[in-house]
């Protein structure tokens, strides 16, 4: 049901429009615009642990924030790319 509900348009649509929103009214570092995100989300900037956590998986694209599926490793910690999405339109 969560991954049905997560692929709905109305949702498709709401995080396609904040992410352009993000982009737009945030500086181009990675970092402002991570907390950016999170404020509008969360309603907090994200901690310094969930940065870090964050800060690798754009590393391994130049800094630069991706549409991709990740995979999680609980065993390390750590989270890796399955797929791209930069050429997807929605994301089913």
């Amino acid at each position: 049901q969560a991954l049905a509900l997560l692929n709905d348009t109305i949702f498709v649509e709401a995080s396609r429009n904040l992410a352009q929103l993000v982009l737009k009214q945030s500086p181009a570092d990675v970092r402002p615009r991570l907390n950016a995100a999170s404020e509008r989300i969360l309603c907090r900037p994200l901690r310094d642990e969930e940065l870090k956590t964050l800060e690798p998986a754009i590393a391994e694209h130049g800094g630069r924030i991706v549409q991709e599926t990740r995979l999680f490793d609980a065993a390390h910690g750590k989270t890796y790319s399955m797929r791209s999405k930069e050429e997807a339109h929605d994301y089913r």
